[in-house]
């Protein structure tokens, strides 16, 4: 089961179909944008089979422009696929599936091979690759979560100064490991 509440903060144990969801919207997003999407991938805390997390699916999708995404926003809406704008970071479109209330999944456009882009798979390579650091990422969010179950901002806020550490250490094992991965141009 997907979907949270707005602006509250509840995990559950990693659910298996939600690889299967996020291959479904995966799929949708592909048709709808066509060569816009270079690739579709399933990121974020439900992409990480070992820890609990949030019930809400994050798809990144890298785009050459972010604008190319526009001229499908119309077909989106008709799938109640929604852009919020103003909503997402510099550089990045997001888009929602679910209603004002209830949000099941999260899809974050952004530039093919840029940092975000990068950001959201070695995050997700280096936790999957090592369950110690998901084991961390995950105490902090369990402890977050109990502290601030009505306050999503405060507790995305608090847990930013783990994140940031834990993208710099997925940025260097990146580098040491596999420095043409992660979706990057050549």
């Amino acid at each position: 089961m997907i979907g949270l509440r707005r602006g509250t903060v509840r995990l559950v144990p990693h659910q298996p179909e939600w690889e299967a969801q996020a291959a479904e919207t995966a799929a949708l997003l592909a048709r709808v944008l066509g060569d816009t999407a270079v690739e579709i991938c399933h990121v974020g805390s439900t992409a990480i089979p070992t820890i609990s997390a949030k019930p809400i699916l994050d798809l990144a999708v890298g785009v050459r422009e972010l604008s190319a995404v526009l001229p499908h926003t119309r077909e989106l809406e008709c799938l109640e696929i929604c852009l919020r704008p103003g909503s997402s970071l510099p550089g990045e479109l997001l888009f929602v599936i679910g209603d004002e209330q209830v949000r099941t999944h999260h899809i974050h456009v952004v530039l093919w091979g840029g940092p975000q882009w990068t950001n959201y798979l070695n995050f997700r390579d280096c936790l999957t690759a090592f369950p110690e650091r998901a084991a961390c990422y995950e105490a902090c969010k369990r402890e977050l979560a109990r502290r601030y179950p009505g306050d999503r901002a405060r507790y995305t806020a608090e847990k930013e100064p783990l994140v940031r550490r834990l993208l710099a250490e997925a940025a260097a094992w990146r580098r040491e490991t596999a420095p043409n991965q992660g979706g990057a141009p050549e």
